[in-house]
């Protein structure tokens, strides 16, 4: 079989592989400081919430201080958000709270509470041009470690005296680069064989059966490979959404996931009650395993 062949037939069985795993998941108010929409502009803002399709959770639309901008629910993975007013503050944040979505590594239903779920950044423009162009946010575990580590970022830009557009925009930039360098890069499956793989991905509808890219495909691919990291690590499934509050707290020391942070071993407590020393596992390693069991599990 020559390898143009392999290559088609590889990307095909990425995007299955994860719309397999998809379909077994399915289970506001305004502030003072805001730019108003013009006639000609969308108000609607369209995203999937996906960890597996995440269904019935609360989707918020932030400003930078964390004011409502607008309010909705997740059905089957996405979500629809009318009348959106953006805020003059150059950073939007989404962010969801619980609902409820099926763990791919073990098939339990995972039910969040109100203070847990994902998290997306885009600069006020970005948030804009996804309106006019009706294209969906990607609330993802990516995106939601992406969006911790831009609210520091953007605090410590502002404060070292940068305009806060540019502190925005850098922050996402250098914030994207930290997560696809010491999470993405080098866990891809199916590494020389099919190109691609290796962006953090912040739009499209990931709750579709089948991916609209080889960059979505694998954007799904590492979403619900979280879930198969989380079990390797002895966690429970929920726990996934701590994991990811501890590599924010790793990143965000030296911009390096290494499992320490100010000199201490960043920890966490496996299901058994036991204390797990992060700086002792190779989380890399580890994610482009889970990456690898899934892709084996689902060809």
């Amino acid at each position: 079989m020559n390898i143009i062949i392999k290559k088609k037939m590889l990307a095909t069985a990425i995007s299955i592989a994860s719309a397999s795993l998809v379909l077994t998941g399915c289970g506001g108010s305004s502030v003072n400081d805001t730019t108003s929409v013009s006639a000609a502009q969308s108000t609607t803002l369209s995203g999937s919430v996906f960890k597996g399709p995440v269904d019935g959770a609360t989707v918020q639309l932030l400003d930078q201080a964390g004011n409502v901008l607008g309010e909705t629910t997740s059905k089957a993975g996405v979500f629809e958000m009318a009348n959106v007013t953006i805020p003059a503050d150059e950073a939007v944040f989404i962010k969801t709270f619980g609902g409820s979505y099926t763990d791919e590594a073990t098939g339990e239903t995972v039910n969040l509470d109100n203070q847990t779920g994902l998290e997306t950044v885009f600069s006020k423009d970005e948030v804009l041009d996804l309106m006019n162009k009706k294209e969906f946010a990607a609330l993802t575990p990516e995106t939601t470690l992406l969006a911790k580590l831009v609210k520091s970022k953007i605090q410590q830009k502002v404060q070292q005296g940068k305009a806060v557009k540019d502190a925005v925009k850098e922050a996402i930039s250098e914030s994207t680069q930290v997560i696809e360098q010491e999470l993405i890069a080098n866990t891809n499956p199916t590494a020389g064989l099919v190109p691609g793989g290796g962006k953090l991905v912040r739009t499209g509808n990931l709750a579709k059966p089948l991916a609209e890219s080889t960059d979505q495909a694998y954007a799904k691919n590492r979403a619900i490979s979280n879930s198969y990291q989380a079990k390797n690590l002895n966690l429970k499934p929920g726990q996934v959404f701590e994991l990811i509050d501890k590599q924010k707290e790793d990143l965000n020391a030296d911009g390096k996931l290494d499992g320490v942070a100010k000199g201490n071993p960043v920890r966490i407590r496996d299901k058994d009650g036991k204390d797990k020393d992060l700086s002792k596992v190779d989380q890399k390693q580890a994610f482009g395993q889970a990456r690898q069991e899934l892709f084996q599990n689902t060809m």
